[in-house]
């Protein structure tokens, strides 16, 4: 008797070993397996959330293929422009626009100058699709008409940007880098002629803007040139704001 009931003891014992043996190997398989499981999951949505990105474009990939300004009358409007063949809106407010670089980048002037007559001053802003930035690179005392692009013969880009004042009706011209800002201001003068990176500017006086707008061939009292690659070498000038 005493027999039997030490072989079913050891027999119990032996059951509760090998079932705390069988369950502990279960654990780590099911740890095992779960954390498995946690990688591919990881691995999976990794994958998917690469290939949802929006890809970036190159500097040589975008170009420009043309703008509209959404303007009421003389004042200020949005400005879109046309991209990969998609059109997007870039500037709440702008007045009017050139492309440059190729198409790579825009200008636009705004109405937020630096004063002048009856605060008639405008700015000039550089968007870049590519950054998608925008940077202000001008703030001037006069409206301004025309925007060149020119490249010097160390291969650097300017801009030349021709003004115009509503008061005296006089021309006024700037020189602007497209990477840092205004670097020459030519009050009363006009740009007569070009060459590769020369320009040639004709000074007048007070008198001669009116005669001028009546129609007569006026000269300038006094020429001057400039080297454009030499003036980009110049600091960066800052109009302060008239009042």
């Amino acid at each position: 008797m005493e027999l039997k009931l030490s072989q079913h003891y050891a027999e119990a014992t032996w059951f509760q070993y090998t079932r705390k043996r069988v369950s502990g190997r279960g654990v780590r398989r099911l740890k095992l397996i779960v954390m498995l499981l946690f990688w591919l999951c990881c691995f999976v949505f990794n994958d998917q959330g690469q290939s949802q990105r929006i890809p970036t474009h190159s500097s040589g990939s975008v170009r420009i293929s043309g703008f509209r300004v959404e303007r009421a009358g003389p004042e200020a409007g949005a400005l879109f422009v046309s991209l990969d063949g998609s059109e997007s809106r870039v500037a709440d407010k702008a007045l009017n626009a050139w492309v440059i670089d190729n198409g790579r980048q825009i200008v636009y002037s705004g109405e937020d100058g630096a004063g002048g007559y009856e605060n008639e001053g405008q700015s000039l802003r550089l968007y870049d699709p590519v950054t998608g930035q925008t940077r202000k690179i001008l703030s001037e005392y006069f409206a301004i008409e025309r925007v060149e692009e020119l490249k010097t013969d160390n291969g650097k880009r300017a801009l030349l940007v021709e003004m115009l004042d509503g008061g005296l009706g006089a021309s006024h011209l700037a020189v602007v880098d497209p990477a840092r800002g205004e670097v020459l201001a030519v009050r009363k003068a006009r740009l007569l002629s070009r060459r590769d990176d020369l320009i040639v500017l004709g000074y007048y006086r007070d008198e001669d803007w009116e005669a001028m707008a009546k129609g007569k061939t006026v000269a300038p009292f006094k020429t001057g040139s400039y080297h454009v690659g030499r003036l980009l070498k110049r600091r960066v000038m800052v109009n302060k704001q008239a009042p």
